[in-house]
């Protein structure tokens, strides 16, 4: 989800987790389709072909936060407000998710999944009135065809927090002052 990832080191991270997720977890007959969210969502054709799969990896660099319309769609349809245009986005990634659905629901893979790599979608009164398809209209469908949704955030983790401080040992001195018994 080229839309919602920054630039920069989260780029890098989803290249470097959508590589080694090809490298590690895709068999040599495994049907396969990287998705853009500018792509088409008809006639999705899945391939074997890992080096196009590679290819379309590696030229990936997140936009957001850039509004910048790249395409002849986004001058056109999608608009310039922030709001706008992340509703617009939301839009478009759940709308290829729900035709990914249902292409591969037809095909009745043995061993399906999807895996979508997001650092997540804003939530504006933009995106709120945008609401089809939702999340829950594609996890219904995806069930339907029993196809999990893997996700990944490239963001750094949360850093868990911070320990508590050791209790004193019997005899010594607490951090109040008191002596622990």
């Amino acid at each position: 989800d080229e839309f919602n990832v920054t630039p920069g080191v989260n780029s890098a991270r989803v290249r470097d987790a959508a590589s080694r997720f090809l490298a590690e977890a895709v068999r040599p007959g495994d049907l396969l389709y990287v998705l853009k969210p500018m792509d088409p969502v008809n006639g999705f054709r899945f391939t074997r072909d890992r080096t196009a799969a590679l290819a379309t990896i590696e030229k990936f660099e997140g936009r957001k936060g850039d509004y910048a319309p790249r395409t002849a769609f986004e001058s056109q349809f999608i608009g310039r407000a922030p709001a706008v245009v992340d509703g617009a986005r939301a839009q478009i990634v759940t709308t290829g998710l729900r035709e990914m659905i249902m292409a591969m629901g037809e095909m009745r893979p043995a061993r399906g999944a999807i895996v979508l790599i997001s650092e997540g979608f804003s939530s504006t009164a933009a995106s709120e009135r945008r609401r089809l398809p939702d999340w829950q209209g594609l996890a219904r469908a995806s069930s339907h065809f029993n196809l999990p949704i893997y996700t990944f955030d490239p963001r750094d983790p949360v850093p868990p927090p911070a320990a508590a401080p050791a209790a004193p040992a019997p005899g010594e001195p607490s951090p109040g002052g008191k002596e622990v018994t």
